[in-house]
């Protein structure tokens, strides 16, 4: 079963995302983390590392960009998805993390779904909704 490290500083998604992945059944939380900084300091931490990180964009303490563009630093075979309701795409990117795909909020649990699944296969660089 793949593994997801979720990460976004509204508490409310974070137990959102946790409760549909549960439903699910399809996926194992491998951790969640609700700022930039505490994303960076727990997935160096992970003896296993996810199989993808679920990345908010806006967070106060560190934007989801920098800490992504982090990991992958660290790792550079993360997979990543960024989740935002901002209109940025790959090409506004830094180099490190332009082959993310990037689901735009609002979106439904189908989406959402949908979005991890092709994450998940590899489908890098598209927005996927």
């Amino acid at each position: 079963m793949d593994s997801l490290f979720i990460v976004d500083d509204n508490i409310e998604l974070l137990c959102l995302y946790r409760k549909v992945l549960s439903i699910c059944g399809k996926y194992d939380i491998a951790g969640m983390a609700g700022s930039g900084r505490d994303a960076i300091d727990k997935y160096k931490k992970m003896a296993k590392r996810p199989d993808l990180v679920l990345m908010d964009v806006n967070m106060p303490d560190i934007d989801g960009i920098t800490v992504a563009k982090e990991i992958r630093q660290y790792d550079s075979d993360a997979r990543i998805m960024l989740i935002t309701a901002e209109l940025i795409s790959n090409s506004d990117l830094p180099s490190e993390i332009s082959d993310v795909p990037i689901l735009r909020k609002p979106f439904s649990i189908g989406d959402f779904m949908y979005a991890i699944g092709r994450a998940l296969n590899g489908k890098k660089g598209t927005h996927i909704f």
